[in-house]
């Protein structure tokens, strides 16, 4: 399979959809965890065209979805899981929104078979790994087509593992100046994207200029609106989905949109389809699967019934 195959499907998907979402961890809600299969599945039936995941391996080997460091919220106090081994990750349950058991942290080549052919993943915090023969696994899966990688601009050595390992995996780096881009931008990898983060709306990364080289060529522009904390985080000039969801839509994913971007992270998928549905007509028809298909509500019809006193009512 070779580059121009692999991106086109996701070339296509962005001409259809003019604007990708990009969910978060998947999706977390209810008894339904992050970075599992079903969270996965749920972020796709929520609207969702492309779904995040994180990469942590065992102290022995093994590849698990689970952003590490969040462990004490999902599964409990038991320590970062890179200093675990398999058969202790095994036995951990996450706890949902409830604190009742949830299931247990799922192994990588697990949820990869489970999500075979079925939607775009997102795959995060694996370039640590990159470099051990990581990527050797992913190309064994078969699921290039699916997968986009990523990893920051300024890492060289995992910059160097993917030029090296010669599978033409769909690849978007994370940019946090214009600077960065340039000194990488002439590597063998097959671009598709790139991430950019930016604190402030006179950043070199949102001008015109330095946009339509990435627009020229075909590739996507990725704005990060999740929100992790505005005291601690300001991915994206605080032009977040708080804003959008509380404030207003249009001043925040409009807002990245209006500057060039075409696929917007976020952890509220379903809210922020509805606003793209809106804003371009036709691009996205299928129905959610919690849609209510009733045409219109009724009140149901009241039976006869008999009362206390005997007599008949209505």
């Amino acid at each position: 399979m070779n580059a121009l195959s692999l991106r086109k499907s996701l070339d296509e998907l962005i001409g259809r959809r003019q604007v990708l979402v990009a969910v978060h961890r998947g999706i977390a809600c209810g008894d339904i965890m992050e970075n599992t299969a079903d969270g996965f599945r749920a972020a796709w039936a929520s609207g969702g065209d492309i779904a995040e995941m994180d990469v942590v391996r065992s102290s022995d080997g093994v590849y698990y979805c689970l952003h590490d460091g969040m462990e004490p919220r999902l599964v409990g106090e038991c320590g970062h899981l890179d200093t675990l081994s398999s058969a202790e990750i095994d036995q951990l349950e996450y706890f949902n929104m409830s604190r009742t058991p949830a299931g247990r942290v799922e192994r990588l080549e697990e949820v990869l078979a489970a999500l075979r052919g079925r939607g775009l993943l997102n795959i995060d915090r694996s370039w640590r790994y990159w470099r051990d023969g990581f990527l050797d696994r992913l190309a064994a899966s078969e699921m290039s087509g699916q997968l986009i990688l990523k990893c920051p601009a300024l890492d060289a050595g995992a910059l160097d593992a993917l030029e090296a390992c010669g599978h033409p995996f769909l690849f978007m780096p994370i940019v946090g100046s214009a600077g960065q881009w340039r000194a990488i931008r002439e590597r063998k990898l097959n671009f598709v994207g790139a991430e950019l983060l930016f604190a402030d709306e006179e950043n070199e990364l949102l001008t015109p200029e330095f946009q339509a080289e990435f627009h020229d060529a075909g590739l996507f522009l990725w704005g990060n609106a999740i929100c992790l904390g505005r005291k601690q985080y300001n991915l994206s000039a605080f032009r977040d989905d708080r804003g959008a969801v509380l404030e207003d839509a249009a001043s925040h994913w409009g807002w990245l949109i209006d500057h060039g971007f075409r696929v917007i992270q976020t952890d509220f998928p379903a809210l922020l389809y509805s606003y793209l549905a809106s804003r371009y007509p036709g691009s996205r028809t299928e129905l959610c699967p919690a849609e209510v298909r009733e045409a219109h509500w009724r009140r149901p019809e009241r039976k006869e019934s008999i009362a206390c006193s005997g007599r008949i009512t209505a």
